[in-house]
């Protein structure tokens, strides 16, 4: 991705990505939402937002690249299946299984085991994301603020 005067070469990549999200995340920093802040896991269990959308929106603005309402409503489209199809029920699985653990001997391995394979749908979700921004000419801007954007974004209304 390029900055409008061509002077800036942006190289966004899933691995990338997926690097600057786990150092953010074990970060548990607090984002504003109207006049209250939330972390990550409030955003999503409290207003539906995707994490992984969050965590693509600080990651552009480390790089000062501004998203918009039909490049934000497609990632949205693009990861909706996949989450609800896979991401979601494993997760539900996983809270499920944490409410009975007195009933289950081998819980803390198969908690384990769920936990990583939930890691491996985060990631592959954020790849899904990285592929479908790469279809976009993005710009550069030195005012972004793509969170507050996206918490504020209501696709629903579109």
């Amino acid at each position: 991705m390029t900055s409008p005067n061509k002077t800036k070469t942006v190289d966004i990549s899933a691995e990338g990505f997926w690097h600057f999200s786990c150092e953010e995340y074990a970060q548990n920093k607090y984002y504003s939402k109207g006049k209250q802040s939330f972390n990550l896991l409030e955003l999503q269990n409290k207003f539906g937002k995707n994490v992984n959308i969050c965590l693509l929106m600080l990651y552009l603005d480390k790089f000062q690249i501004k998203s918009n309402q039909e490049v934000l409503l497609k990632l949205i489209q693009t990861i909706t299946h996949f989450d609800t199809t896979y991401l979601l029920p494993l997760r539900m699985l996983r809270k499920k299984l944490k409410s009975q653990y007195d009933d289950i001997e081998l819980y803390k391995s198969i908690r384990s085991k769920l936990l990583d394979a939930e890691l491996l749908m985060e990631k592959h979700q954020q790849s899904q994301l990285i592929v479908t921004l790469k279809n976009y000419s993005l710009t550069h801007n030195d005012l972004v603020d793509n969170l507050s954007f996206y918490l504020n974004f209501n696709e629903k209304l579109i």
